[in-house]
């Protein structure tokens, strides 16, 4: 890939702060010849995550969106974030500037909670409101009841935990707050038995979209399970293919028309398999039909490290690719996993 600019590996883990969701792509995000490569075989793969590659992306300059600083994730090199336990590690100004944002929104929403300035209406604009088959809530969702008065305070119960990615109205004055994670874009394919639920996921364009892939290990986890909009925690309802004669293992997701794509956002399945079945991965974008030969795509991002259970990658452009085909594809390996697809 040398001279070839590529996307931003960025890793998603517990945000610092979360005060609403990040719809779109990420603005004001540094481009870079390359990604950082973590090479540091010492500690854990946890542990060998972001502080030691620092080291590794000197020349990397980043200053913060207004976006990224609701979500506290500013990155460090070409790296956003990653987990270690609990914890996401941000570097010098970076983490001092998410801490302030924080703090500042901690006290804004604190006040408007207890003053009245934040109506229900205002609320609701931090989440996006979708309707949810009841059938997506199974035994592999968390769950928490509480009895909340107003949209406000369901949506900020929501925020103190970090397994909530979605919360429901079960009753006028009681809300459900749940692990699910339900694309913005979500719609139900039938009305009967739903919840009005409100999710921190932005619209995004995997939702509905076609999808082609290499041949699948099993008929449980199949390709269309990254397109429709939802993943409830089961390793079951992840998607996984193998290699084919002629080339390693690939989805391919038809947009239906040209779109520029801006982010394209994995989640590696909730196992400790995470870190073998979803790694060197490269992601491309085209204007024809391909299967398992993209050399006439244009690179938007590769992600070299590998993942732990249930974290996520963003792969981010220097700038917008334009295309209807997006492909994602292993390097390396004959199996790949991936748990949940947005395309933004």
């Amino acid at each position: 890939m040398a001279g070839q600019r590529q996307g931003v590996a960025a890793y998603i883990s517990r945000p610092l702060c979360r005060v609403g969701p990040v719809f779109g792509g990420a603005a004001g995000m540094g481009g870079g010849d390359g990604c950082c490569s973590i090479t540091n075989p010492a500690g854990s793969p946890q542990e060998r995550k972001v502080r030691p590659a620092i080291r590794h992306c000197p020349a990397a300059v980043h200053r913060p969106s207004v976006e990224e600083g609701r979500r506290g994730s500013a990155a460090v090199g070409h790296i956003l974030g990653a987990r270690r336990g609990p914890d996401i590690y941000h570097g010098g100004v970076n983490m001092r500037l998410s801490a302030a944002a924080c703090v500042w929104a901690a006290v804004m929403v604190g006040a408007a909670v207890v003053q009245g300035w934040v109506t229900a209406d205002e609320g609701e604009r931090l989440w996006l409101r979708v309707l949810v088959e009841k059938s997506w809530f199974t035994n592999f969702v968390e769950r928490k009841s509480q009895q909340l008065s107003s949209v406000t305070l369901c949506g900020a119960a929501c925020m103190r935990h970090d397994w909530c990615h979605l919360w429901c109205r079960a009753a006028p004055t009681h809300c459900l707050l749940t692990s699910l994670i339900v694309s913005g874009s979500y719609q139900p394919t039938s009305l009967q038995d739903v919840l009005t639920c409100y999710t921190s996921r932005g619209p995004e364009m995997a939702f509905g979209s076609g999808i082609t892939s290499s041949p699948p290990r099993d008929a449980i986890r199949v390709k269309e399970n990254l397109v429709d909009g939802v993943f409830r925690g089961d390793v079951r309802n992840c998607a996984i293919v193998e290699r084919d004669n002629s080339s390693n293992p690939w989805f391919l997701v038809d947009l239906r028309v040209d779109r520029l794509v801006s982010k394209v956002v994995l989640k590696a399945q909730p196992t400790d398999l995470a870190e073998i079945r979803m790694s060197g991965i490269e992601v491309k974008v085209g204007d024809v039909e391909e299967a398992g030969d993209f050399t006439s795509y244009t690179l938007l991002g590769t992600f070299n490290d590998s993942l732990v259970a249930g974290q996520e990658v963003a792969l981010l452009p220097p700038a917008p690719v334009r295309g209807r085909y997006v492909s994602i594809q292993r390097t390396n390996i004959r199996q790949m996993q991936i748990a949940h697809l947005e395309i933004f």
